[in-house]
């Protein structure tokens, strides 16, 4: 409902083929009755660099932009600029944050997932079914359609023993909706771990 997606550009890097941001399991914070997730206080967010010719160096150069947050979101912008170690040495507060990672669903015991869709008032209703067990009450469900010309509603989340349903609304501007299932990504947030599900076929 509330908050600003960050972005990141890397087009002034040097020797840099792909950058792989490893997210930490967010929090989900709910403010005059709002919902966002992120996270408080600070944040050590590991970056996974390919560089185009591993035998040279790499200068990593950007641009992030995200929100700030409390009782509204402010834009905020800061400038990356390092030549980087090769190899890179490691770091406990990098490991730590790898080990705060949403689990893979094998991880997680993801027995089985699906997803139907069904229309709604304006546009589509898409129902997730999970198989697996409890992440710790209460539980959250994420539901990212990869398509940034989309809206998602807050997920209403039902669990029964090991089965957790989502519900969410899928808006689009005006334009008929389409979801590509494959490009979904459903992330289930507990009290105790999270998982991370990419893709959801029919059910």
């Amino acid at each position: 409902d509330a908050g600003i997606p960050p972005s990141f550009d890397w087009s002034g890097s040097q020797n840099v083929a792909a950058v792989r941001i490893h997210w930490p399991r967010p929090q989900a914070f709910s403010t005059a009755g709002t919902a966002t997730l992120g996270y408080a206080g600070d944040l050590v967010l590991p970056l996974e660099i390919t560089p185009v010719n591993a035998s040279r160096p790499v200068r990593l150069k950007g641009r992030i932009d995200v929100g700030v947050c409390e009782e509204i979101c402010v834009p905020a912008s800061f400038m990356v600029d390092a030549a980087l170690p090769r190899p890179g040495a490691e770091d406990a507060a990098i490991q730590t944050a790898l080990r705060r990672r949403p689990l893979t669903p094998g991880e997680g015991q993801v027995s089985a997932v699906a997803c139907s869709l069904a229309p709604g008032a304006d546009g589509l209703r898409l129902t997730a079914e999970m198989t697996l067990p409890d992440t710790g009450a209460p539980e959250v469900v994420a539901v990212e359609t990869g398509q940034p010309d989309l809206y998602v509603s807050p997920a209403d989340v039902v669990r029964n023993g090991d089965r957790l349903t989502a519900t969410v609304d899928v808006i689009g501007n005006g334009a008929p909706v389409t979801v590509m299932r494959d490009a979904l990504v459903l992330t289930v947030l507990g009290t105790r771990r999270a998982v991370e599900i990419r893709g959801c076929p029919a059910g």
